[in-house]
């Protein structure tokens, strides 16, 4: 079976949450920048809520085997979301002040250590791109305490464009945007 990127549902779940265990990085660890990617892994019960709420949820799956996905916030899933999780409320309320009903704001962006740097990441993008041919496409990306410069350079290699930086209660973090159509 060959590697295989599809929209993800609620029988996928298991398979992400197990995934996002494998690569997390200590966020106080001033090189964790640049070992990898900073992942702040969701629940279940979290990823699920999310999929019923319209979420962007991609998986990249090898013999069935889920070794990538992406997790996107539509529209919706911020307005709801700013109400479940009011402690990154702020985060997504400037996503939403912005009035483009038409956003994906990427929250996770995973893919295996066994798999990175095989253009896999890149190819989960190009797959919300097809998906969402006019849709704007936003990130936020840690730039302290720990500047996660794998972060920058991917999302800036793939064409994102840095529009603004925000300090929250705990970090500061860059707006990064694309946008299609």
């Amino acid at each position: 079976m060959p590697i295989s990127i599809d929209h993800g549902g609620v029988e996928d779940i298991e398979g992400a949450i197990a995934l996002s265990k494998t690569v997390p990085l200590d966020p106080k660890d001033p090189y964790a920048g640049e070992k990898g990617f900073i992942l702040y892994p969701k629940t279940p019960e979290w990823l699920l809520e999310c999929i019923e709420h319209g979420a962007c949820f991609v998986v990249a799956k090898d013999e069935g085997r889920i070794f990538g996905y992406l997790l996107g916030y539509t529209h919706a899933l911020l307005e709801h979301a700013c109400n479940a999780v009011p402690e990154v409320a702020d985060v997504w309320q400037w996503y939403l002040q912005k009035g483009d009903r038409n956003i994906i704001c990427i929250d996770h962006l995973v893919v295996s250590p066994d798999y990175a740097n095989q253009g896999h990441g890149k190819a989960i993008l190009e797959f919300v791109y097809q998906e969402f041919p006019s849709a704007t496409v936003w990130t936020e990306i840690c730039l302290g305490p720990v500047r996660n410069e794998r972060s920058i350079r991917f999302f800036e290699s793939n064409g994102f464009t840095k529009r603004q930086e925000m300090q929250t209660e705990k970090q500061r973090v860059g707006m990064y945007e694309k946008v299609f159509g």
